[in-house]
């Protein structure tokens, strides 16, 4: 069932065949191609800073945080103005609350009064569920995310509180606009805006910016999605305009189109299918192909059963840690501090970075003339050691080094299997100092799997943190396991290792 507007506004529910033989379609009944318009979004109906009642007292913003915070105020300002609001039918169509990992601190109870229980299911069945979750989150990188700064040294709930009083509250209680409003402005009620937003807005184009979209939020979210939103993003900014009007000007290239006879882009935004639908399938959108459970969680609410984009992060101090010390040049500057693996393997950042440790610790002993003096490697010392990798990961796999080009042109394997098998034991190391870190400081090294069947069904936040952690030690597990079998074949070689 999907919602269709009328005049601009959510009205009647209808079954989605219905909606399109509505519109006089020759396709089958019950089944719609790829490249079929499935909703057409009046731009009359989108609710941004730019359309609501309070648009000159909102700075725009086109992306980022501050276009967030600016979209809601821009909501919020419509929910106090209730039945005034042109969007009250919509409104009233949004979820009372969304549940997103930025505001669980602030439901946190006081520690005198916590439920009884004992062991892990007494104290996951207690009547502390706004407590437990946070524990659980600590070392993953939803945590990490939350506690990101920005630019003003502010987290993500410093820079949603601090918005609100510093720029919602002057203009809310201004006397010309206070009575205007239906209801008292409130914290909570600018933060559930600002979870609406996170949680269903569209960057739609350069005119609206971030923008509160009908129809189009109510599709929900896989990797392999039938329907996605289609606009012209770039429209006159002063306007929205998408033919040439009276904001152009004249000595700069314009990439708006020519008058000339109108179609529906020029009215709509379309929801279109980008594969086929068959009868009864619900219709999916992608909220972006590529998030991982963390984004997902923070940014939606949900998180995937199985999600390929799962990443973990080491920070350098985590990295450097498990080297006794660590010589002054050896690590040139990076412009990030953090290495991202998945799928039981390292990123080439950190492959990298662990090979310039390692070679400025000490493991060029018997080739000193070889290496450089420095940690950082020449690049004919990065392909010496990365054709290294790639004879030892086909042994692994049953396949020997029959590339002669390969064979060839390492001089050096020898030397550079002993770095590499001291490589292998720093990664297992790695994981298994960043798995102690994860989830609930009780817990740590007890099956997660385990806990979470003893969580009740109802206790979503710790059914979704504990799910995060146990999912952050599974990728750690399956790179240490990964990483043990390229040990394994090293040292059972008596010929790669001397």
């Amino acid at each position: 069932m999907i919602c269709i507007l009328i005049r601009g506004f959510l009205s009647v529910k209808t079954r989605l065949g219905e909606f399109m033989s509505s519109q006089g379609t020759n396709y089958p009944p019950g089944y719609y191609l790829a490249g079929f318009t499935v909703v057409r979004i009046p731009k009359s109906a989108v609710l941004s800073v730019k359309s609501c009642w309070l648009s000159e007292h909102i700075p725009f913003e086109l992306h980022g945080l501050n276009a967030q915070l600016g979209l809601s105020f821009a909501l919020y300002s419509e929910f106090l103005r209730g039945g005034s609001s042109r969007w009250y039918g919509y409104l009233r169509s949004l979820p009372s609350s969304v549940d997103l990992p930025v505001f669980w601190a602030y439901d946190q109870p006081s520690a005198h009064g916590r439920g009884g229980g004992s062991g892990i299911v007494g104290a996951l069945t207690g009547n502390y569920d706004h407590d437990d979750p946070m524990l659980w989150l600590h070392g993953t990188e939803v945590l990490r995310r939350l506690n990101e700064r920005n630019r003003k040294g502010l987290r993500l709930p410093e820079a949603i509180d601090l918005y609100y009083q510093d720029h919602v509250l002057p203009v809310l209680k201004r006397p010309d606009i206070r009575h205007l409003l239906e209801q008292e402005p409130a914290l909570n009620g600018f933060r559930h805006a600002f979870g609406l937003v996170s949680s269903r807005a569209f960057l739609l184009d350069v005119y609206h910016g971030l923008a509160m979209t009908p129809i189009a939020d109510v599709f929900n979210h896989v990797v392999e999605n039938h329907v996605h939103i289609q606009s012209d993003f770039y429209v006159c900014s002063e306007c929205g305009s998408l033919r040439e009007c009276e904001h152009d000007d004249a000595h700069h290239d314009s990439t708006l189109k020519l008058n000339g006879e109108t179609s529906d882009q020029d009215f709509f935004y379309e929801m279109v299918s980008n594969a086929d639908i068959a009868p009864n399938e619900e219709i999916f959108n992608t909220y972006g192909e590529k998030l991982s459970n963390a984004e997902l969680l923070i940014q939606y609410g949900f998180i995937l059963d199985s999600n390929e984009s799962d990443v973990v992060h080491f920070d350098l101090a985590e990295i450097t840690s498990l080297f006794a010390s660590t010589p002054n040049g050896a690590v040139n500057p990076l412009p990030f501090s953090t290495w991202r693996r998945r799928d039981g393997r390292i990123s080439f950042q950190l492959w990298k970075l662990l090979l310039q440790l390692l070679v400025s610790r000490g493991n060029r002993t018997k080739a000193t003339e070889h290496w450089s003096m420095l940690g950082s490697l020449s690049k004919e010392e990065l392909i010496e050691a990365a054709v290294t990798q790639i004879h030892v990961e086909r042994k692994l796999h049953g396949n020997g080094p029959d590339d002669q080009e390969l064979e060839s042109s390492n001089v050096h394997e020898s030397l550079w299997t002993q770095v590499l098998l001291e490589m292998a034991r720093v990664v297992v190391r790695l994981c298994e100092t960043k798995k102690e870190t994860i989830g609930h400081p009780v817990y740590v090294g007890q099956d997660f799997g385990e806990i979470l069947d003893s969580v009740p069904v109802d206790r979503q936040r710790l059914r979704l943190a504990v799910s995060v952690a146990m999912s952050e030690c599974s990728i750690l597990d399956s790179c240490k396991f990964a990483w043990m079998d390229v040990i394994d074949v090293l040292t059972s070689d008596d010929d790669v290792i001397e």
